[in-house]
């Protein structure tokens, strides 16, 4: 009896454990060391139409960090949450470096719809086509398998953001 006792007691431990140790293992995926600096592209698109196109030098290692430090033309409006940070709206300045700067806004007009982001990685890690894909430039886009918060940034790497339709 005292044998069995301490067999559960064991297997109940070791659960708990693999439990602490895989949940530790959750969050943000491991990002590359970009300290020296990588070179990525930021394209918001409204349908079809361009209303942000800019390739620009970064060393941060998420794409929310980059496009908050890198390409502050463009402000992701939204909420923080346990999952991670949902953009509910983009805001883009035009022609930045003018007096009468104009902006222009990516923003969901009816419930079904949300706003994607969509990279030119071709990893099942970071992106997946079930998710959807994007057409842009003569080249399919895969959808972001990782929110804006935790998705790394690669070299070269292109990155969309447009509004999307679920269940499309």
């Amino acid at each position: 009896m005292k044998k069995t006792k301490f067999t559960i007691f064991l297997v109940a431990v070791i659960a708990a454990l693999s439990t602490v140790f895989a949940l530790s293992a959750c969050g943000k995926e491991e990002a590359p060391d970009n300290s020296e600096g990588v070179s990525i592209t930021v394209v918001v698109l409204q349908g079809d139409a361009v209303l942000f196109n800019k390739t620009a030098e970064t060393t941060q290692s998420y794409l929310r960090d980059a496009i908050t430090a890198d390409f502050t033309e463009i402000g992701l409006v939204g909420t923080e949450s346990e999952y991670g940070f949902w953009t509910e709206k983009v805001n883009i300045v035009l022609y930045f470096d003018t007096p009468n700067a104009e902006t222009s806004s990516l923003d969901p007009k009816s419930a079904d719809e949300f706003i994607a982001y969509y990279s030119s990685i071709d990893d099942p890690l970071y992106t997946s086509t079930e998710f959807g894909t994007k057409l842009y430039d003569g080249k399919t886009f895969a959808s972001n398998a990782l929110g804006v918060s935790e998705m790394p940034v690669f070299n070269g790497a292109i990155y969309i953001i447009t509004v999307a339709t679920f269940g499309n």
